[in-house]
């Protein structure tokens, strides 16, 4: 901390300047690098203050790690994961049953349900597709189920009294096939996923399922979806659920009634709610974010595509772990925080993600031509879906995932500037949490109305 606030102190000497915590890199040469090249003391002192923040997001970072115990190459198998998460939510954007539509997409649902399936792959190539589905081609088994858990128990531990995160996992088995017994012993050590043993062919099998999404996620999906069928020999479950009131709560006196011009171009009434805040905006080339905390390092990030912008173009400038939010520096006198002025509508939503054919344009296809003999011999993959729910309002943001994997059998002093941002047309949503590179959902919002009026 001395050698920071020295360097600080220092920095009007232009010199190259290096410290280092933790394997934190304090750098600040860029400086000396503008300064030769004759830049202005504006972007000279954006370049420390770039070097600041670039210092103190390490940092945390690696005090969340310690927390969890993540090792650098856990980390960097999450972040890969949520890369390719990413391009599968395009992918499903542009299909059929969702172009121009909404789309509600859980990453971490997914992963969870993908790490329960690879247990049981004795294929080289469908352990190979969902393993670098997961972050890391190949890595070894024990790898994957000691950082799984890991994530789980980090998510399950949150303050309740803040954040309310459920996780959960299930088997439901069909009587009379033998199931390997390594495979079930793996996903009730690592995944807490109790075997339920069912028989498909029975009407309260898909009750007693339909009764296991409600409690797990709070109501907010109250049935799996998943129609009879006496061929069935496993479902593969993991849910997700997130409640968290706003750091910074909405007013309600402040709600308004609006426009909102929908992704075909229809132009519709909304309710948007609106608050102000500090120091929480980013701005690109091609787009406006706003990100609205909630407690225990869990975000909001609201991202608006400028005019024209088509919202893959926006995220794909985005970091959303590493966040570089706008502020002004001159080095002559006070920062500039910028303060946007939020409309945002509300929203409640549901979505049904059939997965196979996305899934497939992102590389697993062997996984679907392949059997799972370590689960079941000649067991295989016949269906991937997920259901997803996510609402706001003035209090705060509560979602809920299911991913199902069902299987057959053949056998400084500062001044204020304000911004606004008026979500007015289509725009993502991240609830993620930086310092654990979790990102829960992430949402393409076309049309914010409620269905079915």
């Amino acid at each position: 901390d001395e050698e920071i606030a020295r360097l600080e102190g220092d920095v009007a000497n232009w010199d190259i300047k290096m410290a280092m915590e933790n394997g934190c890199i304090y750098d600040t040469s860029i400086v000396h690098d503008l300064r030769e090249k004759g830049a202005d003391e504006w972007e000279i002192d954006n370049a420390l203050y770039n070097a600041q923040n670039e210092y103190s997001r390490c940092i945390l970072k690696n005090k969340d790690g310690m927390k969890l115990g993540l090792k650098g190459n856990e980390v960097d198998a999450i972040r890969s994961a949520n890369k390719t998460a990413t391009d599968l939510f395009w992918k499903i954007t542009k299909d059929n049953d969702h172009k121009d539509k909404d789309v509600i997409f859980s990453p971490t649902s997914l992963q969870f349900a993908l790490a329960l399936l690879v247990n049981g792959a004795d294929n080289d190539s469908a352990y190979s597709e969902i393993t670098k589905m997961l972050g890391q081609q190949d890595m070894p088994l024990d790898f994957m189920n000691n950082m799984y858990e890991k994530r789980m128990t980090t998510l399950i531990t949150e303050n309740p009294m803040e954040v309310e995160i459920g996780v959960a996992n299930a088997a439901f088995l069909q009587n009379g096939i033998h199931f390997g017994k390594n495979y079930l012993q793996n996903i009730e050590e690592y995944y807490k996923a109790a075997a339920n043993n069912v028989d498909f062919a029975l009407d309260s099998t898909y009750e007693i399922m339909d009764k296991w999404a409600e409690e797990t996620t709070n109501g907010m999906i109250p049935s799996m979806q998943i129609p009879k069928n006496p061929d069935l020999w496993i479902v593969l479950a993991n849910a997700l659920s997130f409640q968290a009131e706003w750091a910074n709560k909405f007013d309600r006196s402040a709600t308004i009634s609006d426009t909102f011009t929908t992704a075909t171009g229809e132009k519709k009434r909304v309710e948007k709610i609106r608050n102000r805040y500090e120091g929480c905006y980013a701005e690109g080339d091609n787009y406006q974010l706003v990100t609205l905390s909630f407690y225990e390092g869990y975000v909001m990030n609201i991202i608006l595509p400028k005019e024209g912008v088509t919202p893959e173009t926006a995220l794909a400038e985005i970091d959303l772990d590493s966040i570089h939010y706008k502020r002004g520096h001159t080095g002559m006198g006070p920062d500039t925080i910028y303060c946007p002025s939020l409309s945002l509508p509300k929203f409640n939503l549901d979505d049904k993600i059939e997965l196979n054919e996305s899934l497939k344009k992102i590389g697993l296809e062997k996984t679907f031509s392949k059997n799972f003999n370590n689960i079941a011999e000649g067991a295989h993959v016949s269906k991937i879906k997920q259901l997803t729910h996510l609402e706001i309002d003035e209090d705060g943001a509560k979602g809920a995932a299911i991913t199902t994997i069902s299987m057959e059998g053949t056998a400084m002093q500062q001044e204020y500037k304000d911004v606004k941002v008026d979500v007015n047309r289509p725009f993502i949503v991240t609830i993620n949490k930086p310092q654990s590179h979790e990102v829960l959902f992430i949402g393409l919002i076309n049309d914010p109305t409620p269905k079915g009026e």
